[in-house]
């Protein structure tokens, strides 16, 4: 939930040239192992929390493509 502010200000900035992509790759990453771990653990608070922040640095990393500077 803490990307969500991330993602509206990039909307409707309608630019998102400060975003590091490497960076929103590599939490993509993380929060995806946070997960799996969530499976291996059988906790679904883990699983649905992780699941909600990776949804969130998708929609990052989508929108940082979508606004590139042309």
């Amino acid at each position: 939930m803490a990307l969500l502010p991330q993602v509206f200000k990039i909307y409707n900035s309608r630019s998102a040239g400060d975003i590091s992509t490497l960076m929103f790759i590599v939490f993509c990453i993380g929060i995806s192992l946070w997960i799996i771990y969530g499976f291996a653990i059988d906790s679904l608070p883990v699983i649905l929390a992780n699941f909600v922040s990776l949804t969130l640095g998708i929609v990052v990393l989508f929108l940082k493509f979508k606004f590139r500077r042309q």
